[in-house]
């Protein structure tokens, strides 16, 4: 003798999930119920982004090659005058080239004076105001750029010249200066540029007991 699930006694050729249901298990109902339980799983497993998650999603920046690092870099210092141009770019340009392997994911600037609103010239995709810097991503030929600014008039600058170019660079003891200040702090990229500048020694690594590496 037979039993559905809920402990009664199976008609013949009667579902025993669906009792009602004149189908041998798995009945049509089965079925259905399987295919909707499927699809809600596979909804379930989507990841839906709210509209302010799709809008950080946009403005998340690109990773720049060096003449677009570069093309940016002019342009926006011919946009805002007040501007130079400080950070691992500036770097580049006072002749150590092997510090981002000539790809960047934002670039920063000094300004020695207040500027104006930057979304005034740019499409601004996002902004903030972390730290000790105003941080913007601005949309650039279909790219999302990341720049921080800084406002420190006291910041003197130089002009280096770079095929044919002129660019407002910050000047090297400076730019140095404050890598030293945030590597201080902690921040990995900034000690492993000075290591590569060899303005701070490589960590010596010790693999023995007695402290020594070898």
């Amino acid at each position: 003798m037979a039993f559905d699930i809920y402990g009664n006694i199976l008609r013949n050729g009667y579902c025993e999930v669906h009792p009602n249901v004149h189908e041998e298990y798995p009945c049509a109902l089965c079925l259905s119920n399987d295919r909707n339980r499927n699809q809600q799983k596979h909804m379930n497993n989507l990841r839906i982004p709210t509209p302010s998650q799709l809008k950080a999603e946009s403005a998340m920046p690109d990773v720049l090659t060096l003449s677009e690092a570069l093309q940016f870099a002019n342009e926006f210092m011919e946009t805002f005058p007040m501007c130079h141009l400080c950070g691992s770019l500036a770097l580049y340009l006072h002749g150590f080239k092997d510090l981002r392997n000539q790809y960047y994911k934002d670039l920063d600037f000094n300004a020695t004076a207040t500027m104006p609103p930057i979304e005034d010239k740019f499409e601004n995709a996002n902004d903030g105001s972390p730290d000790d810097f105003d941080s913007f991503v601005v949309k650039k030929s279909g790219k999302n750029v990341a720049i921080e600014v800084s406002i420190n008039p006291a910041s003197e600058f130089e002009n280096i010249v770079l095929n044919g170019v002129n660019y407002r660079v910050a000047k090297l003891r400076e730019i140095i200066a404050w890598k030293k200040y945030y590597a201080d702090k902690g921040v990995e990229k900034h000690k492993n540029d000075l290591i590569k500048m060899g303005i701070i020694p490589a960590p010596v690594v010790t693999t023995y007991e007695d402290g020594l590496p070898f």
